[in-house]
């Protein structure tokens, strides 16, 4: 199985003083200084202050216009796609053959920064790997759980999986609202055929989740990542006129082929006409 892939514990633990940063500072709407934050947390000060100049960096917190040094969440009120987060994905691969004799199995932790199951199925001729992490994952970070994927099927299989061939099969988009809570009821739930929409009370505030119930091809993401929506909208309709035109010409062609055939028998039947005619 070779060498497990690891994380480095520095990373981990800038990752855990940065989520205990964050939960203080949706305490506090109005902002908070890093000396308060430390007090807090318990994180020694300049180690607060240099994360809240990452995090201000990375547009999670933001200075005060007003007070100097002090820092609050940046508004949480956009519903554009990549404002949204993830904690678990699963993703496959189906093949048209078998892909192993025995069933193959693959579990890691890495330093408990998240955990994944690979398993490969003998009689599903199918690749499957289930992503959770405790600290959410922004959407466009779905292309990494994505590119493990890959490197686990060449290493494990010796498989190369294009994008084209990974496909989602279970996702649940979220975003939090600190300090907003729903008042008389804990959850509403709108069901519909392929997804799930929910808002529910969180410790620390509200949450909006969307959960995919059917499968998607994890190319036609990536684009969007890539490109924007428009983008990749524009690709998948491109797409789908692409097999309209495909149909369209196989029906052209059949009906050529028809009209062919009735041309060449309404010949012989006016040849043959002709044949007896001149006899007469």
């Amino acid at each position: 199985m070779g060498k497990q892939l690891k994380v480095s514990t520095k990373a981990l633990k800038a990752l855990q003083n940065e989520k205990k940063i964050l939960d203080v500072a949706g305490k506090y709407p109005d902002g908070a200084y890093p000396k308060g934050i430390a007090l807090e947390t318990g994180i020694n000060h300049n180690t607060v202050r240099s994360a809240c100049i990452r995090l201000a960096g990375r547009g999670i917190l933001k200075i005060d216009p007003i007070h100097k040094g002090m820092y609050r969440l940046v508004d949480n009120d956009g519903h554009g796609v990549f404002s949204f987060n993830f904690h678990n994905t699963e993703i496959f691969y189906k093949s048209d053959k078998p892909l192993v004799e025995h069933q193959l199995k693959v579990e890691n932790s890495l330093n408990s920064l998240f955990k994944y199951r690979f398993i490969a199925g003998v009689e599903s001729k199918k690749a499957s790997m289930r992503l959770s992490t405790e600290y959410p994952f922004s959407i466009s970070s779905l292309g990494l759980a994505v590119e493990l994927f890959q490197r686990i099927m060449e290493k494990e299989l010796g498989i190369k999986v294009s994008d084209k061939e990974v496909w989602i099969s279970c996702i649940e988009f979220n975003k939090d609202y600190p300090n907003l809570k729903l008042e008389g009821v804990n959850c509403i739930t709108w069901d519909e055929m392929i997804s799930q929409f929910k808002l529910y009370n969180k410790s620390k505030g509200l949450r909006e989740e969307y959960r995919i119930k059917i499968p998607f091809n994890y190319d036609f993401m990536n684009k969007l990542f890539s490109n924007g929506l428009a983008t990749a909208e524009s690709m998948a309709l491109m797409e789908r006129n692409d097999k309209k035109n495909d149909s369209i010409i196989k029906m052209i062609n059949k009906l050529n082929m028809k009209v062919n055939w009735l041309c060449d028998n309404f010949h012989k039947d006016n040849k043959m006409k002709v044949e007896k005619s001149s006899l007469f």
